[in-house]
């Protein structure tokens, strides 16, 4: 998995060649429409240089990365490898199981149901492109953190009837509208 700053150039980079592509595509449309001025050329050879520039730096930034270029390559437009993720430990008796998933700003499901007095294994999938966690609030304390493309399971303690909120502890995301609530039964 590239890191962080190889990302964000590559994409940097990226962004630069299209903006170049749309301006020799802009110097090109003016000659075609009969714009014909020292302007349209050079608005189509900048656009070309730049984008020429653009997509030299984001294969430069694919090639010096870490491990094969088309594997780093994949990774960046999403296609990469997924993470290994460890199986669920197996439940023990009277354990409830309730499966999360988290995508850029939202739960799916956000609104779970559980037993009272029964402790529930809680999986957590982050199927969204930036770290999330699942926080109860107003009951113990549990949260769940796990990196794009990671899972991760707990056990959360039996709760006592009602209505919990949980939410994405980092900050901005449950603004943003990542909660939902836990009805305890």
């Amino acid at each position: 998995m590239p890191s962080p700053a190889t990302h964000t150039w590559f994409w940097f980079f990226g962004a630069v060649c299209i903006v170049g592509i749309f301006l020799a595509a802009a110097g090109v449309l003016r000659r075609r429409m009969s714009v014909i001025d020292r302007s349209s050329r050079f608005l189509a050879g900048v656009g070309l240089l730049i984008a020429l520039i653009g997509l030299g730096g984001t294969l430069g930034v694919a090639v010096a990365a870490p491990g094969s270029t088309v594997d780093t390559l994949s990774a960046m437009v999403g296609h990469g490898p997924q993470p290994f993720t460890a199986p669920a430990p197996s439940p023990t008796p009277g354990e409830q199981k309730l499966a999360v998933t988290g995508v850029d700003f939202k739960f799916e499901p956000n609104t779970l149901t559980v037993s009272a007095g029964r402790p529930t294994v809680v999986t957590f999938d982050n199927r969204g492109t930036q770290p999330h966690t699942f926080t109860i609030e107003g009951g113990p304390k549990f949260e769940l953190q796990a990196d794009p493309g990671g899972s991760r399971s707990g056990t959360l303690p039996a709760l006592k009837p009602g209505t919990y909120q949980f939410i994405c502890s980092i900050p901005g995301h449950a603004q943003l509208g990542m909660t939902g609530t836990l009805t305890v039964r």
